[in-house]
């Protein structure tokens, strides 16, 4: 097989300039994007503590020990910064079973995505008590789309319930209840969960996802088991 020709040296520096533009704009999407994620971070931890009429601009730039201009730079105002946190967190916590298959075993979905679901919540568990907090203060899109999360979500829960209860895997309960108040158990972790307690992450995970299939009629053998544990009392 005879080798290509060698590229024209016009060609080559246009290539090469090429390169170096792609890779100085990924850079400086990079550096957007974690300037962002700064900013969020701070800023769910004051609205989570002040609530949203008394957390300011001036007060997350303070936190971040930055100027107003430079919080500015990447969101509009306030209400940017709430809706988008609201909206990124809505987004994590809502999507736990879009991983499935139709085809799956329903019980071994609802036991993975109430462990998703679980986990999504500490990760971002300032952030996603925000819109069950103060719901009137996101932007209209931003609201439009937490409901649509959160339909999604609800329509996808009560299908795997009723397709459980089908294949005689999950008892008779009424999905739409066990819907509700499976979303109850995680939408109120915000007046408990504490991530300094005794319970890791992962713990705490295996527990919830056994209250959870419970909830959604699950009998003992469709549970998970436990991590042994100490016989000492545990805090959450």
């Amino acid at each position: 097989m005879l080798a290509a020709p060698p590229a024209a040296p016009g060609m080559r520096t246009r290539s090469s300039a090429s390169q170096r533009l792609s890779r100085a704009r990924l850079r400086k999407d990079e550096k957007h994007a974690r300037a962002r994620a700064v900013i969020l971070k701070a800023a769910a931890r004051l609205f989570f503590v002040r609530g949203y009429a008394g957390t300011t601009v001036d007060a997350i730039a303070e936190k971040l020990r930055m100027t107003k201009p430079f919080v500015y730079h990447y969101f509009e105002d306030k209400a940017d910064i709430y809706s988008t946190l609201c909206a990124d967190a809505a987004t994590a916590t809502l999507s736990c079973f879009d991983f499935a298959k139709d085809n799956r075993d329903p019980v071994a979905v609802l036991r993975e995505g109430f462990r998703r679901l679980a986990v999504a919540n500490m990760e971002h568990f300032e952030a996603s008590s925000l819109y069950y907090r103060e719901p009137q203060a996101l932007a209209a899109p931003a609201r439009r789309q937490i409901l649509k999360n959160a339909r999604h979500f609800y329509l996808h829960l009560r299908s795997l319930i009723e397709k459980g209860k089908r294949v005689g895997q999950l008892a008779e309960v009424n999905s739409k209840l066990a819907a509700l108040s499976i979303a109850g158990v995680i939408g109120f972790m915000y007046r408990w969960y504490d991530p300094q307690g005794a319970l890791s992450r992962e713990e705490m995970a295996d527990e919830l996802a056994i209250i959870m299939l419970r909830i959604a009629g699950a009998r003992p053998a469709s549970a998970p088991k436990r991590a042994s544990s100490s016989p000492r009392a545990r805090h959450v």
